[in-house]
């Protein structure tokens, strides 16, 4: 499933369709269609908006292993709860449809939109404490007497509690923000552990507070940059992080906020494992929990069904991997097989997949 108003990394594995080796050069565009549950016509993505008629297609970014990929922005799929998102990526030569051409193969993928969880009451409530503590000393013409802010209990009590305030508050004088407390300009920036470091852009960074419990908000690196620009007061904070395949990070990361500046975080970069036998695939990757903790000890039941050499029959083969510590896991696999995936901890249920003709295949990728 993807949620609705969030950033989303869309990718595909591209091989050649010939010689199975991973493509990895050239141009390589995003087709993304919307389909809405009011039955209306399907719309492209032409990179910034919904479109039947795309003049344009957006560009996607080569990671690992033919493994491509483009960030989807949160404006593209905010207010699209019930739809569908299909996708595939392609040569750009595949895009003329009257005469299409090149050498690579995908396959189209697909997965509904939902809404993102409600904010809880607990989650308002501290939302605002945190807000209002910082009005140690409020000037104005309009309070009088002076209110003091307090948090209620309800929904009602908190949005009565936030007007009472707002309507007081013409000039707020802190003494707090005048001595350094206040919001921060906060750069976080994510490096791999290679010499010299590389930046890691589009990984999806989410900001939770120091006991790992409230969600704060959500961010994307650059593509080049490895960055993104966060606003936070002074303090310890926890970060999700999502990186793009071929990179891996234990989560959360302890962010201590001590004034402005940049704060780099190290990401664990990856070369593919490939299979040693010619025939088979190594399916290699990472299972975490739905908090983004590393699964260690998990195991993951493949299901294969291969056809014999001669005749129609199927033959049903079951492989089971278990995670390691930091919740990674490899798993040769018959390229061309049908493969149904099972981890129940990581939420993994009938997830079926068709191996492709390559020496290694990046498993969070492709699921």
């Amino acid at each position: 499933m993807i949620v609705a108003g969030r950033s989303k990394l869309l990718t595909c594995t591209l091989h050649d369709r010939t010689t199975g080796a991973p493509f990895a050069a050239g141009t390589v565009w995003g087709l993304v269609i919307l389909d809405r549950q009011d039955g209306s016509p399907p719309l492209i993505w032409d990179g910034a908006a919904w479109t039947e008629t795309p003049a344009s297609f957006p560009e996607a970014i080569y990671y690992l292993a033919g493994v491509w990929g483009i960030v989807l922005s949160p404006v593209a799929t905010a207010g699209e709860e019930g739809g569908t998102l299909s996708w595939i990526l392609a040569e750009a030569s595949w895009f003329n449809f009257f005469a299409p051409s090149g050498t690579s193969q995908s396959f189209m993928q697909s997965d509904d939109l939902v809404a993102a969880a409600p904010a809880t009451l607990a989650e308002v409530n501290a939302a605002l404490a945190g807000a209002l503590s910082n009005l140690d000393v409020a000037v104005s013409t309009r309070a009088s007497p002076a209110d003091v802010p307090s948090v209620g209990d309800t929904a009602a009590a908190v949005r009565s509690e936030l007007a009472t305030e707002l309507a007081c508050v013409d000039v707020a004088v802190s003494t707090r923000a005048a001595q350094g407390v206040g919001l921060r300009a906060v750069t976080v920036r994510l490096e791999d552990d290679q010499v010299p470091a590389g930046r890691v852009g589009n990984a999806v960074v989410q900001v939770w507070d120091a006991g790992n419990a409230t969600f704060l908000h959500e961010h994307v690196t650059g593509a080049s940059t490895g960055e993104c620009a966060l606003s936070l007061g002074d303090g310890t904070y926890q970060l999700r992080i999502a990186p793009p395949p071929g990179y891996s990070v234990a989560t959360p990361v302890e962010l201590v906020v001590a004034g402005a500046g940049v704060y780099p975080v190290e990401v664990t970069r990856h070369t593919a494992p490939v299979a040693s036998d010619p025939a088979l695939c190594r399916v290699s990757g990472r299972l975490l929990d739905a908090a983004g903790i590393p699964l260690a000890g998990a195991t993951l039941r493949c299901v294969a069904v291969t056809p014999q050499a001669l005749g129609d029959t199927l033959v049903s083969t079951v492989v089971v991997a278990t995670t390691a510590a930091d919740g990674t896991f490899a798993v040769d696999l018959m390229r061309g097989a049908q493969v149904a995936f099972w981890c129940p901890e990581g939420g993994i249920k009938k997830v079926t997949r068709t191996v492709p003709d390559a020496a290694s295949q990046d498993f969070e990728a492709w699921v």
